[in-house]
Protein backbone atom coordinates (compact mmCIF):
# COMPACT_ATOMS: atom_id res chain seq x y z
CA UNK A 1 0.00 0.00 0.00
CA UNK A 2 1.67 3.73 -1.33
CA UNK A 3 1.75 6.06 1.58
CA UNK A 4 -0.87 8.19 0.33
CA UNK A 5 -3.30 5.81 0.40
CA UNK A 6 -1.66 4.90 4.25
CA UNK A 7 -2.44 8.29 5.22
CA UNK A 8 -6.23 8.60 3.51
CA UNK A 9 -7.13 5.35 5.56
CA UNK A 10 -5.45 6.75 9.15
CA UNK A 11 -7.23 9.85 8.39
CA UNK A 12 -10.35 8.38 7.67
CA UNK A 13 -10.44 6.09 11.02
CA UNK A 14 -9.24 8.61 13.13
CA UNK A 15 -12.30 10.71 11.69
CA UNK A 16 -14.28 7.55 12.49
CA UNK A 17 -13.19 7.45 15.89
CA UNK A 18 -13.71 10.69 16.61
CA UNK A 19 -17.49 10.88 15.47
CA UNK A 20 -17.78 7.38 17.62
CA UNK A 21 -16.81 9.17 20.77
CA UNK A 22 -18.38 12.06 20.37
CA UNK A 23 -21.85 10.60 20.23
CA UNK A 24 -20.99 8.35 23.03
CA UNK A 25 -20.16 11.53 24.85
CA UNK A 26 -23.81 12.26 25.36
CA UNK A 27 -26.04 9.65 26.66
CA UNK A 28 -29.25 10.82 25.42
CA UNK A 29 -28.00 10.22 21.87
CA UNK A 30 -26.64 7.42 22.38
CA UNK A 31 -30.14 5.26 21.04
CA UNK A 32 -32.41 6.29 17.98
CA UNK A 33 -35.41 4.91 17.50
CA UNK A 34 -35.74 2.73 14.44
CA UNK A 35 -38.49 5.25 12.82
CA UNK A 36 -37.08 8.51 13.50
CA UNK A 37 -34.46 9.18 10.91
CA UNK A 38 -30.67 10.02 11.95
CA UNK A 39 -30.58 13.97 12.96
CA UNK A 40 -34.40 14.16 13.49
CA UNK A 41 -35.83 14.68 16.77
CA UNK A 42 -32.66 14.74 18.51
CA UNK A 43 -31.54 11.75 17.30
CA UNK A 44 -27.53 11.56 16.50
CA UNK A 45 -24.58 13.85 17.17
CA UNK A 46 -26.23 17.68 18.51
CA UNK A 47 -24.58 20.85 18.48
CA UNK A 48 -22.98 20.54 21.95
CA UNK A 49 -21.14 17.35 21.07
CA UNK A 50 -19.65 19.01 17.78
CA UNK A 51 -17.82 21.84 20.07
CA UNK A 52 -16.16 19.39 22.35
CA UNK A 53 -13.20 18.38 23.31
CA UNK A 54 -11.80 14.81 23.08
CA UNK A 55 -8.54 13.52 24.04
CA UNK A 56 -7.53 10.03 22.52
CA UNK A 57 -4.90 8.55 24.84
CA UNK A 58 -2.61 6.01 23.31
CA UNK A 59 -3.51 5.69 19.58
CA UNK A 60 -1.32 4.59 16.62
CA UNK A 61 -1.12 7.77 14.95
CA UNK A 62 0.11 6.91 11.17
CA UNK A 63 0.90 9.53 8.98
CA UNK A 64 3.44 9.84 5.49
CA UNK A 65 6.69 9.28 7.38
CA UNK A 66 6.15 7.14 10.52
CA UNK A 67 4.24 5.55 13.00
CA UNK A 68 4.14 6.33 16.69
CA UNK A 69 2.29 5.97 19.70
CA UNK A 70 0.94 9.27 21.32
CA UNK A 71 -2.41 11.14 22.66
CA UNK A 72 -4.26 13.00 20.18
CA UNK A 73 -6.26 16.09 21.54
CA UNK A 74 -9.22 17.29 19.69
CA UNK A 75 -11.09 20.28 19.76
CA UNK A 76 -14.21 21.30 18.08
CA UNK A 77 -13.79 18.77 15.34
CA UNK A 78 -10.10 20.06 14.73
CA UNK A 79 -7.16 18.20 15.83
CA UNK A 80 -5.07 20.52 17.97
CA UNK A 81 -2.50 18.48 19.44
CA UNK A 82 -0.60 15.01 18.90
CA UNK A 83 2.27 13.93 20.89
CA UNK A 84 3.00 11.39 23.64
CA UNK A 85 1.28 11.82 27.43
CA UNK A 86 -1.10 14.88 26.85
CA UNK A 87 -2.51 15.90 30.49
Amino acid sequence: MDSLALHSLSALLLLLITSASAAASDPTNQFCDARIGYGDSGCGVSAAASSSKILIKGGTVVNAHHQEIADVFVEHGIIVDVKPNIK
